[in-house]
């Protein structure tokens, strides 16, 4: 039950993350619709504050993990929604970036639990 929470937690901020971005984009890339954009992605933005809380909640003994995956996975998935949705190819330098974000994720959750002393 707690992984499916934290699962569902998870999906829902990244998904918050990446609409807020992408009306931001639509609304910097669209002329008129500046305040379309940066409202729309104001409101989804802040909702996400919601779900980063519930993460918080469940996993109060992990606040750096949080921390890192919600950064880092928000930062990936946005980079990639952004490419789909406005077909903008990612650079070379972009996919190694990618995968380094992805390494550290991934070590994070290996390593989560090591102890330095």
């Amino acid at each position: 039950m707690r992984i499916t929470s934290i699962a569902g937690l998870l999906l829902g901020f990244f998904a918050c993350q990446v609409l807020a971005n992408l009306f931001f984009r639509y609304g910097s890339g669209t002329p008129g619709r500046w305040w379309t954009g940066f409202i729309l992605g104001n409101l989804i933005g802040a909702s996400s504050i919601l779900f980063f809380m519930g993460l918080q909640r469940l996993m109060r003994d992990r606040t750096a993990l949080v921390l890192a995956i919600c950064g880092a996975g928000s930062s990936v998935a946005v980079q990639v929604a952004v490419s789909l949705v406005f077909r903008q190819p990612i650079a070379m330098g972009q996919y190694a970036g990618i995968a380094v974000i992805v390494c550290g994720m991934v070590m994070m959750l290996m390593f989560q639990n090591s102890n330095p002393t």
